[in-house]
């Protein structure tokens, strides 16, 4: 039983080591082949942030579960967000500021695109998601979100002026906007305490 290796794995040599990842991948497999897609998912992006983590993102181990999540993410039909952004573009326009819908397709694809390896492509997305959803009618989980993708993007976009100082201060308000939304967030605020943990100020 293969959630049963995990759980031997997980005990013996604890969440962050190497061989946990390839428990968490054999798991998604088995997960992805019952249909059971938004647990393959998660367990897939954990071993790939644990794969890259170990073996950097010039690996084959590492392009293989990218390959995996990509086949999650078809079957879960995500690329379909590409089409709904479209679509509300065509509807509402491009700059379109206050339309919360239009925001969230931008969200969405550029959540997708991250997962993908393609920051560069996310990064304006997520920059138009912000400046919709930065503001106070905005529910706080949301708020938070969208500023920590953007943290990210901004962490890792290959540009000569991408801006770290910004993504820590993106970071810290996400932080802040989970703690402000209260209970059911404890662990999107994890994440972003560990990000902030493994990314100091530059």
């Amino acid at each position: 039983e293969i959630r049963a290796a995990l759980a031997v794995r997980l005990a013996a040599l604890g969440p962050d080591h190497p061989d946990v990842a390839n428990s968490r991948n054999n798991l998604a497999g088995v997960l992805l082949a019952r249909g059971e897609l938004g647990e393959a998912e998660t367990e897939l992006r954990t071993a790939l942030a644990l794969r890259v983590a170990a073996v950097g993102q010039d690996h084959p181990l590492v392009a293989g579960a990218r390959n995996n999540l990509a086949a999650i993410l078809l079957a879960e039909g995500k690329l379909e967000l590409r089409a709904a952004l479209a679509l509300r573009e065509a509807l509402l326009g491009t700059d379109h500021p206050d339309h919360l819908g239009l925001a969230e397709s931008r969200y969405n694809v550029a959540d997708l695109l991250l997962a993908q390896d393609r920051p560069a492509e996310a990064l304006p997305l997520a920059e138009q998601a912000w400046t919709r959803r930065q503001r106070d009618d905005i529910p706080r989980e949301l708020r938070a979100e969208t500023a920590f993708l953007l943290a990210r993007l901004l962490w890792v976009v290959d540009e000569p002026d991408r801006d770290r100082t910004r993504a820590r201060q993106l970071a810290e308000e996400a932080r802040a906007s989970y703690e402000q939304a209260g209970e059911g967030h404890a662990e999107a605020l994890a994440e972003v305490h560990d990000w902030l943990r493994k990314h100091p100020a530059p």
